[in-house]
């Protein structure tokens, strides 16, 4: 594999896979060809009313630990992972994202704040995160095709065995992502849907991709600033974010113009904070229709037997944007508990 190359602002760019994916030190990558479609409903936009008010017992609510009957205790550990049997085809050209050191030391730094799961994530969106093709998937191994990554398999299996309020991290369906939602959402009220969420599942990370909504609903400085907000709870209460940049939209060219400035605000975020971050939008700009379903909104998966396979991360099924966006917050995931 070829050695990294410096990136723009000293970010260390690695070829990664034979595909041709590219995968940034705050994570991002590039991809391949054709196959159907995945629809999907249009999100709902939602209006704003006030400015969301800070959670009113946000660090005592989520500082508790988790409920020893529906969640392991982080020191604990969780479920061993299985190993991959003797007849799994070996592992791709493949590497974890290469993280910066200031990433690597912020990482640390928030996760010596609080005690929580180190085997569990949690989902923080809009309509494309509540879609079942995002990470829902990798909870039935009929619907997981790896393609020869036989070295997430461990990962995949230690995430399905660190249960919390009864589930895993991939079948839950978050509290803190809705069909139609922007930042403001998921941050207003006296206890907001991001503090429930990380009271119930104790999460050490927080897969996060807001913008697809905001972009017709706010302005970019309420964007950027509710989005710094967002952050700053996640990382006081010790929870990692994964920040993500949003899809283009073939839907509405108005809507489209506006994309990459707001994930330009996204970078920025993620560089100024030291977060890591997936770049979606880099690789489904070169994807088939961009990535995109039918509707003109939403990452597409590969459809066959009436259901949307998300998890196939073959290079057929990573043409498609939810797959990409998978295998890459995937990866994200290994890498960061790789150095923590």
């Amino acid at each position: 594999m070829p050695a990294p190359t410096a990136g723009v602002g000293g970010v260390v760019v690695s070829r990664v896979w034979s595909i041709g994916l590219l995968v940034w030190s705050l994570g991002c990558g590039g991809a391949p060809p054709p196959s159907a479609s995945h629809a999907s409903a249009t999100p709902r936009i939602e209006a704003e009313a006030t400015p969301p008010a800070p959670d009113a017992a946000a660090d005592t609510d989520t500082d508790t630990a988790p409920d020893s009957a529906s969640a392991p205790d982080p020191a604990s550990g969780s479920a061993s992972a299985s190993a991959p049997s003797s007849d799994e085809e070996p592992p791709s050209e493949a590497a974890a994202p290469t993280l910066a050191p200031a990433v690597i030391e912020n990482v640390r730094a928030i996760a010596a704040r609080r005690a929580r799961n180190p085997d569990v994530f949690i989902k923080v969106g809009d309509s494309a995160t509540v879609n079942r093709a995002f990470m829902q998937c990798f909870s039935n191994d009929d619907e997981v095709m790896l393609d020869g990554r036989a070295e997430l398999r461990p990962l995949i299996e230690t995430i399905r065995g660190a249960r919390a309020r009864g589930t895993d991290s991939f079948r839950r369906q978050s509290r803190a992502a809705g069909v139609g939602w922007s930042v403001y959402r998921v941050l207003s009220g006296s206890s907001s849907a991001i503090a429930e969420e990380v009271r119930a599942m104790q999460p050490r990370f927080a897969l996060v991709m807001f913008g697809g909504n905001d972009v017709e609903t706010g302005s970019l400085r309420r964007y950027e600033s509710r989005m710094e907000e967002l952050v700053s709870r996640l990382e006081r209460w010790g929870v990692i974010p994964i920040l993500s940049t949003i899809p283009p939209r073939n839907d509405d060219p108005e809507a489209d113009a506006q994309v990459p400035r707001f994930n330009a605000a996204l970078r920025a975020l993620a560089e100024r904070r030291h977060l890591p971050l997936v770049d979606l939008h880099a690789v489904m700009v070169e994807q088939p229709d961009r990535g995109l379903a039918s509707d003109g909104v939403h990452p597409s998966a590969p459809v066959r037997d009436g259901r949307a396979h998300g998890c196939d991360l073959t290079e057929a099924g990573l043409a498609h944007g939810q797959n990409v966006r998978n295998l890459l917050n995937l990866e994200m995931i290994a890498a960061l508990r790789s150095v923590l």
